[in-house]
């Protein structure tokens, strides 16, 4: 395996959604009483830590929407449907656009696999076409990885 890129993780919404709140989502804590839309791998813990200190924690939660399909996910936090925790590489455009807001953007999401890596069978010779095909997609990865990296965080 040939680690790609970086990946982080972190909440996001609608500004549509984030009016409906009745209050500011500052803390961890605040999400307990949030709509979430979460990756099944989750569970029903979200585990936790500060991006500047040491602080770290845990909560259980029960999410509205729970699934593996992170196209699923994605098209329902842009439904208005809750605060989805997504990876970056999945948000990067809408956030750009101003369609979804990252929010926690101090809280780090750990566990939830932090990098991209290119995986593929041993071959002692691959050919000149799987060669250059696995170039072109290291190549078009890293560079596309450039716009999703969290400069300091969301």
């Amino acid at each position: 395996a040939t680690k790609l890129c970086e990946v982080s993780w972190h909440f996001v919404a609608t500004p549509a959604f984030l009016q409906t709140l009745t209050k500011p989502l500052q803390q961890p804590a605040d999400l307990v009483d949030t709509r979430l839309i979460l990756p099944l791998v989750m569970g029903s813990k979200i585990v936790f830590h500060a991006r500047d200190s040491c602080a770290s924690g845990s909560l259980d939660v029960t999410p509205s929407i729970q699934s593996g399909d992170y196209r699923l996910l994605y098209d329902a936090v842009l439904a208005d449907l809750g605060l989805a925790l997504l990876p970056n590489y999945v948000t990067a455009n809408a956030i750009a656009e101003g369609a979804l807001v990252p929010v926690l953007g101090h809280i780090v999401f750990p566990g939830l696999g932090n990098a991209m890596y290119l995986v593929r069978m041993p071959d002692r010779q691959p050919t000149m076409a799987a060669r250059a095909f696995l170039q072109f997609l290291r190549e078009a990865i890293v560079t596309a990885a450039q716009s999703w990296q969290d400069e300091g965080g969301p």
